[in-house]
């Protein structure tokens, strides 16, 4: 199975940076478990005066955002993307630390590892990324804090992701929902659960979509992080494929029965989106009910197309449990 382990309302505009506070600097994120305000550093005094007896100066950003667009984890490079805790800096006495806030993301639901950098506070110079799985916009803020408290401005940023590999499906529920749902890519005229026909968690390979060399393949990964002190989806996922192949394959999103209806007496949404070369081919939500599929439509790979279904098409499936 192939495991990623990263980060998805658009923010208009191509990216841009502009400074935010009144001279002080605007107040985000806090601390954390990655917080680290012991010890300092020469270059001032205990009456915070430089040598030269002027006050001395605020940290600040010393380079403009970074220009995009970068690359969605489904595939890319991890030197494709900002570390924020590394961008330059200047002033501000003894130890630096930047703090970050995530204001916009693409999705509302399914973008938690681009979620964990809501209120983080890093030491400057850690290597950490902004990853997404997540193809869109996202608006960050970054704050220069030094070890004294003395705040510089706000550094606000657009970052465009996107994806470049052939097929790409994103998948994110309603972080409310504590059931499960599964996605499965069936072939035209296949059955679910069959290891010949399905693309799903008990068969997370394609081996063989059609085509002739190492890209011929389509990858399925679902994952909840466990960790609950950022808003996520519980159930996040998605397929991706470098290759578009030549089969026609029925997208299904499962519930498993096991989820909680929502105080409305309607079931949770999930949200899909699919990606073909790169472009977004389609977006959309239903509220499944409890025990059953949505199917969402059919991927015509050969020829990049996507065929939605009907609306609220709902059908019962018994689940084996597993492949057969």
């Amino acid at each position: 199975m192939f495991l990623l382990l990263f980060v998805v309302v658009g923010c208009p505009g191509s990216p841009r940076s502009k400074a935010a506070g009144d001279g002080q600097g605007q107040a985000v994120g806090g601390g954390g478990e990655d917080s680290d305000t012991t010890g300092s550093e020469a270059g001032a005094s205990d009456t915070g005066r430089t040598d030269s007896g002027a006050p001395p100066s605020p940290p600040e950003f010393s380079a403009p955002c970074p220009v995009g667009p970068f690359f969605a984890l489904s595939g890319s490079a991890w030197e494709d993307f900002w570390r924020p805790a590394s961008h330059p800096v200047e002033g501000g006495t003894g130890r630096i630390f930047i703090e970050t806030a995530i204001l916009e993301m693409p999705l509302e639901w399914g973008s938690s590892a681009f979620g964990i950098w809501d209120g983080r506070r890093l030491p400057h110079g850690r290597p950490d990324s902004f990853v997404s799985t997540r193809a869109g916009w996202f608006r960050v803020a970054a704050t220069p804090v030094d070890e004294t408290g003395r705040r510089g401005e706000t550094l606000v940023c657009d970052l465009e992701y996107v994806h470049t590999n052939g097929i790409v499906v994103e998948m994110g529920t309603d972080p409310l929902f504590l059931g499960d749902r599964e996605l499965h890519f069936v072939q035209e005229g296949g059955a679910m659960f069959s290891i010949d026909d399905d693309l799903c968690w008990c068969n997370p390979q394609v081996d063989d979509t059609g085509l002739v060399g190492d890209d011929d393949f389509l990858s399925l990964f679902e994952w909840d992080s466990g960790r609950p002190e950022f808003p996520m989806s519980q159930e996040e996922g998605g397929i991706f494929g470098v290759s578009l192949g030549l089969q026609r394959r029925e997208l299904v999103v499962l519930d498993n029965g096991d989820g909680e209806l929502a105080e409305s007496g309607l079931p949770f949404e999930t949200e899909v989106r699919i990606y073909l070369q790169g472009t977004l081919a389609f977006a959309g939500r239903a509220a499944i009910p409890p025990g059953e599929s949505w199917t969402v439509g059919l991927v015509d790979m050969e020829r990049a197309a996507f065929e939605p279904a009907t609306a609220d098409d709902f059908r019962t499936v018994e689940s084996p449990g597993t492949c057969r």
